[in-house]
């Protein structure tokens, strides 16, 4: 699961101190479910319940354990055509993904997202329906960090970006191609694609342009701080088919034939947050600050 670290104009924790956060995130995860496993051998461990610092999320896994068990109730028809074996498993992976929808509300709390307060732009209710968001932060590895579409102050200009995930080894820049399971996108220009669904030819505007202005701007900003670290920029499409008929543009492709293998390289890296990488999230961080982005940048 990785480490949120900026959503939007959201101000993160990180920003603090992100020496810290990583580990202390990491810890808090890994305990979370330590104690989902012991509350699962003893079945009923009443009165287990877990903390996170500075937070309020304070529900015993007793509590989460009767609502897996609920919705599995509701879910049968005929429970006495399931033997207690089966459901009880069925439960367990209810639970596991009730833990994983508590630890996703969790980096978005981390990462600076409110609890339904008015006038926010952002809250959570919000942002935990976001699937692109919510794949990046539970399916991603504990070893990167990701910029959701931040906004980033350089030389007094005000930029959205789209993704940013930072790995020990390189930054990816990536951009969301929505399509259906039947689309096949054609890569024929840097101005527009087509998308071909249901027998119909429809223009889509290029990502390439968003992507090409991120990494312009991360190579000028990491240069200017004497940071090296590889940028790489992708179009990302994991349900559809993308047809790339373009030449010499520096971006790759990761379409549903390609994006799982791409995942998957991530997360079995075991290499540890590198020096580079938290001096590289760091630099980009204060540049989502509008006061100190100018000052460094004058």
């Amino acid at each position: 699961m990785a480490h949120i670290i900026r959503i939007k104009e959201c101000q993160s924790r990180y920003q603090t101190d992100l020496q810290r956060y990583p580990s202390q995130f990491t810890r808090i995860k890994k305990e979370r479910w330590h104690y989902l496993q012991e509350s699962w051998q003893r079945e009923f461990a009443e009165g287990l319940r877990l903390e996170y610092e500075d937070l309020n999320e304070k529900a015993s896994i007793l509590t989460l354990w009767n609502k897996a068990v609920s919705q599995v109730k509701r879910i049968s028809t005929s429970e006495s055509a399931v033997n207690e074996k089966q459901r009880k498993e069925d439960a367990f992976q209810v639970l596991k993904k009730q833990y994983k929808q508590e630890i996703f509300e969790m980096q978005l709390l981390w990462a600076g997202v409110k609890v339904n307060e008015p006038g926010e732009q952002f809250d959570l209710a919000e942002l935990s329906q976001d699937k692109w968001l919510k794949w990046l932060a539970l399916e991603l590895p504990d070893n990167c960090f990701v910029f959701y579409k931040p906004v980033m102050y350089v030389k007094r200009a005000e930029i959205e970006l789209d993704v940013i995930v930072i790995s020990p080894a390189a930054i990816y820049c990536l951009t969301l191609l929505k399509g259906d399971p039947l689309s096949v996108f054609e890569a024929t220009s840097e101005r527009y694609w087509v998308e071909y669904i249901h027998q119909e030819r429809r223009n889509r505007l290029s990502p390439i342009p968003t992507l090409e202005r991120m990494a312009k701007i991360l190579n000028q900003l990491l240069a200017d701080h004497q940071l090296d670290l590889p940028i790489q920029s992708f179009v990302v499409a994991p349900e559809s088919i993308i047809d790339n008929r373009t030449n010499g543009l520096k971006f790759e492709c990761l379409d549903k034939r390609t994006f799982d293998a791409w995942k998957m390289k991530l997360v079995q890296s075991q290499v540890p947050l590198k020096y580079q990488q938290v001096k590289a999230a760091e630099c980009l961080l204060k540049y989502c600050e509008p006061n100190r982005s100018n000052e460094t940048s004058s």
